[in-house]
């Protein structure tokens, strides 16, 4: 009672009454933290405040429970807070059980008209699809023997869709580079690192952490700029800035499947040869060697 105005989530903490509330929720917690309650920290025991409620079942195998139950739930909370504000939906709308509100603002994929702050036929994607129920298995990378395969129903959405499908198209694009890179970095090293181990050893290389660090900071830069979300006109379509639409031929349903299909192989790969390699401590990942070279 008092509080059906509060919006769900993070947004919570910054509405009256919420903001008052968590003043009061701090005020307890200090009071517990410093021992103004009937709750007392046991110094030689970390956490016991003995059995206030007389449930007589504080027993080892409970503290167990209770630590591997916390550890994921302070797991899940990160995720959530920071799912909720890279999203802008709470953790129950990230399983789909709140439907997005149908509004256009800030709406992403907008391509060029966005820039101009105009919405027209080649505008955001929001206004001319909508945010409703849509056909997923005409989407492109709907393909043999699976199909539209989406058993969580977490693109039920056009809105949905997108946000999930640029995730997989670029995690698709990286995956498919870092497969290249697995077979170039045993033949080609750059100046300067000559020295560097191949595989997942060039991460532990002083060489190899910078080269980390500037690839983070230049993708950061195409993430910021001339490859934001906000630019694009429909998920990982930024236009034909190389000019190879020539010899490949366009963007269109056929190439993008076979890219989502390529991208989909590739990020299985990836994952399965840093697996390997952390498993046997063999170099998995310098693919040429295992082959011989």
């Amino acid at each position: 009672p008092g509080y059906e105005n509060v919006p769900p989530g993070l947004g919570a903490q910054w509405t009256e009454p919420g903001s008052t509330t968590l003043v009061v929720v701090f005020f307890l917690i200090g009071c517990l933290e410093i021992g103004l309650s009937p709750w007392r920290d046991n110094p030689d025991v970390p956490g016991d405040y003995g059995d206030p409620l007389n449930l007589g079942n504080y027993t080892e195998e409970m503290r167990n429970k209770e630590l591997n139950n916390g550890r994921m739930a302070m797991f899940a909370t990160l995720g959530i807070v920071s799912a909720e504000l890279y999203t802008g939906s709470t953790g129950a709308a990230q399983f789909a059980i709140a439907a997005p509100k149908a509004s256009t603002k800030g709406a992403s994929f907008c391509g060029a008209s966005r820039k101009a702050g105009v919405a027209s036929q080649t505008g955001c994607r929001a206004e001319l699809l909508g945010r409703h129920a849509f056909e997923l298995k005409s989407q492109p990378g709907a393909s043999a023997p699976l199909g539209a395969f989406d058993p969580l129903k977490l693109s039920s959405t056009q809105e949905r869709f997108d946000k999930f499908r640029t995730s997989e198209v670029k995690h698709g694009r990286v995956a498919m580079l870092a497969a290249l890179g697995s077979i170039f970095q045993h033949f080609v090293h750059g100046p300067g690192a000559e020295s560097v181990p191949n595989g997942m050893m060039a991460f532990q290389d002083p060489t190899g952490e910078k080269g980390v660090v500037a690839m983070t900071l230049a993708c950061g830069f195409l993430e910021l700029g001339p490859w934001a979300d906000a630019f694009a006109k429909e998920p990982g379509n930024f236009g034909d800035p190389a000019g190879l639409g020539k010899d490949i031929g366009s963007y269109d349903d056929s190439m993008k499947t076979k890219e989502l299909n390529n991208g989909r192989l590739a990020m299985l790969a990836t994952m399965g040869v840093i697996a390997a390699e952390l498993v046997t401590g063999d170099r998995v990942s310098d693919i040429p060697t295992n082959f011989g070279f």
